[in-house]
């Protein structure tokens, strides 16, 4: 089986984990998350026989966002505020990041990037390095776009987009856009 195809039904098996975590309850009504004991798939979600599923990947609590780099599936631990790393080759889970997450993953290349919506925070992660490599203040991001060394990151608190680059301390700049504007997406022409 090519790479390429490996990492699509990796891909697409940790998928079917993140939908069966977001179908078990674990938050009450009070929007309040509950302690999770167990991160098996939700015995009610059976596998699609159009779309078979190679493997589920055991992660930590709250799996709740997915993005691929060239080499691996990270997921937003949302429950913990953490990032694991997957091996779609082995299809297990490799690495667990302190990398505080709570809204957003993104990733392009060799590089993730991540939103904390309760602390005003998107981290730049270096596929590579294993770890944060900085930070950038945003008031409330969430969800984000990313092409290359820079991220587009939106904030429903502000009503913006902020364009964030690698390297560079501070948001390049914010385009107002609308209140609550919760996600964000590229196109060519939006990226050059």
């Amino acid at each position: 089986m090519r790479p390429r195809r490996s990492r699509l039904i990796a891909f697409c098996g940790i998928s079917a984990l993140v939908l069966a975590a977001c179908s078990a309850s674990g938050i009450n009504g009070s929007g309040v998350s509950s302690p999770s004991a167990s991160v098996e798939p939700s015995p009610s979600v059976e596998p699609s026989p159009e779309l078979p599923v190679e493997a589920l990947v055991a992660t930590g609590a709250g799996p709740i966002a997915l993005a691929a780099t060239s080499e691996s599936i990270w997921v937003e631990l949302h429950r913990a505020d953490q990032v694991a790393r997957i091996d779609p080759t082995t299809n297990t889970q490799v690495e667990v990041l302190e990398v505080p997450v709570h809204c957003g993953l993104a990733a392009s290349g060799d590089d993730v990037w991540a939103t904390d919506h309760k602390v005003s925070r998107v981290t730049h992660i270096p596929a590579r390095a294993g770890k944060a490599l900085e930070s950038f203040d945003v008031p409330g991001p969430c969800f984000l776009a990313v092409e290359g060394d820079t991220a587009w990151v939106a904030s429903p608190d502000s009503g913006a987009v902020y364009i964030l680059k690698e390297g560079v301390a501070k948001p390049l700049r914010h385009i107002e856009v609308a209140p609550m504007i919760f996600d964000i997406a590229l196109d060519k022409s939006s990226a050059g």
